[in-house]
């Protein structure tokens, strides 16, 4: 089961991450249980709590480097099916890196505007209107395939001038979720013990998240369908749930 076997749910109107981070904290009384998670927000300037930030920062980490997996797939491939079939499941690994970021978020009380993904794509908006030059929409054939649409380019083509931006794209996101857990000085080796600069986590963080929904309106996203493609595999892991998965 993957995100096209399921429809997409009503979109809310508005604060679409605030309907995200409730979706996603419904998941995570699920997996409490099962991986035996302390209660959340987890506290800061602890080495268990870091323990997990950083555990969550690996695990969206891993999701965007199988995101950019995809990529090296399709490329490999010639038949147009297939290559479509990999740009999907690029999406579906990003889907699940803003799973584990949100999940980040919440456990570490980061806080975030319930209209952060809505602000960031009518910036990215404005910016795309006052720099017609910019090709803002340069990955548009991966949101094509993703929906199903009639290309506009030949997706084998495109991927091939494409792959290096979109590794260099991912990598960004890596980067930043890098840099916050680098603020993380709670180390579990360490026998005294550093005040983390929580600010410092924040600000990375958010830049971080930017990278992801930045990639995705380069796909040709925008706010309502960020979230669609984060709901579509919101359903998938409650079956999965359900399922015992």
């Amino acid at each position: 089961m993957n995100i096209l076997d399921v429809e997409v749910a009503k979109t809310p109107e508005t604060h679409l991450y605030r309907h995200i981070r409730a979706e996603q904290e419904k998941l995570m009384l699920k997996y409490q249980e099962i991986e035996q998670m302390p209660d959340w927000p987890m506290a800061f300037d602890s080495k268990n709590g870091q323990r997990w930030f950083k555990d969550f920062a690996q695990r969206a980490t891993e999701e965007i480097a199988e995101a950019y997996q995809s990529v090296e797939y399709a490329s490999a491939s010639k038949e147009r099916d297939l290559v479509n079939k990999q740009l999907v499941h690029l999406l579906e690994e990003v889907s699940d890196a803003i799973h584990f970021m949100t999940e980040l978020f919440i456990i570490a009380d980061v806080p975030i505007d319930d209209s952060f993904i809505e602000d960031t794509i009518e910036q990215l908006k404005e910016k795309e209107f006052n720099d017609r030059l910019n090709r803002t929409r340069k990955y548009s054939f991966i949101g094509e395939a993703y929906r199903d649409d009639t290309p506009s380019s030949n997706p084998i083509t495109m991927l091939s001038f494409a792959s290096s931006s979109i590794f260099f794209d991912l990598f960004d996101v890596v980067y930043y979720v890098g840099l916050a857990t680098n603020c993380l000085k709670m180390k579990s080796w360490k026998q005294s013990e550093v005040l983390s600069d929580k600010k410092a986590f924040t600000g990375y963080c958010l830049i971080a998240f930017t990278k992801v929904l930045t990639f995705l309106f380069h796909c040709g996203f925008d706010a309502s369908s960020i979230y669609g493609l984060y709901n579509q595999k919101n359903q998938v892991n409650q079956f999965r749930q359900r399922s015992n998965y």
